[in-house]
């Protein structure tokens, strides 16, 4: 078993099949999917991709998807100048904003840039989180991406959808 894996999370199970399911409802069956920081792969479990690559920094996290027959995991360390990843149409984060923290913008002009479509960020907001993880922090990051429709997804969550320029 994993200690602190993504199911260990502090939205417990729940909440992630509920973002799961969320992101299932606004991504069409058939697209091509890139998910950065994509913990197991649990999210391929929850669409009908044409194409999914997920990216995980632990080789540990990745040792148990690939366990699960995930093979469209790759270990692979998540900087902004990251080369040889393919794009795909939509581009998916979901509650790892933090790690890039204080300084997002390189990883969220990278996520643009990979995706033909949309981004889709989730990021868990309770109330107990520093300041600088509030929603009114992660409103304020995310107001100088450029387009976008946020959302609440849950009581604890917001939704951020970006839709490329080439598409919007």
């Amino acid at each position: 078993t994993l200690a602190l894996g993504h199911q260990d999370s502090v939205l417990g199970r729940q909440g992630l099949e509920a973002r799961y399911r969320l992101l299932a409802q606004r991504i069409p069956p058939g697209a091509t999917i890139l998910d950065v920081c994509c913990g197991e792969g649990t999210l391929q479990s929850f669409l009908t991709p044409s194409a999914y690559v997920g990216l995980e920094a632990s080789l540990l996290v990745c040792r148990e998807a690939w366990r699960q027959g995930r093979s469209t995991v790759l270990h692979q360390s998540v900087t902004p100048d990251l080369v040889g990843i393919p794009p795909a149409q939509y581009v998916v984060l979901q509650g790892a904003l933090y790690h890039f923290l204080p300084d997002a913008m390189p990883l969220l002009h990278w996520l643009a840039a990979h995706a033909t479509i949309g981004v889709f960020i989730t990021e868990p907001i309770p109330r107990w989180l520093p300041p600088r993880l509030s929603e009114t922090a992660f409103r304020a990051l995310m107001k100088d991406w450029g387009e976008l429709i946020v959302e609440p997804c849950g009581d604890l969550e917001v939704l951020a959808y970006r839709p490329t320029q080439r598409n919007a």
